[in-house]
């Protein structure tokens, strides 16, 4: 799980037009990446990496908590 900064993967296909070393990682170890939305504008930057093929979890994206700015 984390925050990634890889835009140039579409997770959807698997696929990368930079040739992503962290594509290649992800499919050589057999991971399946949950995420299937955007979680930042229009990039999926943060992703759940697993190896088990029976996760049954809904994944939710969620709006981050609004904060007050104080002067």
């Amino acid at each position: 799980m984390g925050d990634f900064k890889y835009l140039g993967i579409n997770w959807s296909t698997l696929t990368s037009h930079t040739g992503n070393e962290c594509l290649e990682l992800v499919l050589d170890c057999f991971l399946q990446q949950l995420v299937n939305g955007p979680t930042r504008l229009n990039n999926t930057l943060d992703l759940v990496l697993t190896n088990e093929l029976q996760v049954n979890d809904e994944l939710r994206i969620l709006a981050p908590p609004q904060t007050a700015c104080k002067r």
